[in-house]
């Protein structure tokens, strides 16, 4: 089952208990995390156990910090990672938000602003504005 794409401003509101929670884990697991759940990029091999609920292989793969942090590992999981991100469910979720990277990617962008200083530089070759008669 998947899960429905969102835009990205509703994403960020969507993980803001996981942000405010990110204290029970240790810091330089923050990034692997938010960049799985917000973009569907795949974790190490310490975070896949984790979210896959393998306590052996997460404790196998554990750095010493992830080892004293086993139990703020499992109340970020059972009370802040959404069911669908975690157990059987990892690899759909990277699937849909991969899919949800690719739908945002193909849909057209917005011209990009322009700096005043191209816009000047247009106006004095002609390329905009009126035309000097020759």
């Amino acid at each position: 089952m998947t899960t429905p794409a969102l835009p990205a401003a509703a994403q960020r509101n969507r993980f803001s208990r996981v942000r405010d929670n990110l204290h029970l884990v240790p810091e330089h697991m923050h990034d692997g995390l938010m960049l799985y759940l917000e973009h569907g990029v795949e974790p190490g091999s310490f975070l896949d156990a984790v979210l896959r609920n393998d306590l052996v292989g997460a404790f196998t793969r554990a750095d010493e910090l992830n080892q004293h942090a086993m139990r703020g590992w499992a109340e970020l999981m059972y009370w802040h990672i959404p069911m669908s991100a975690r157990g059987v469910n990892v690899d759909q979720w990277m699937a849909d938000r991969r899919a949800d990277a690719a739908l945002a990617s193909a849909e057209p962008k917005a011209a990009q602003p322009r700096s005043l200083a191209e816009h000047i530089d247009d106006v004095y070759d002609g390329t905009i504005g009126p035309k000097a008669a020759v």
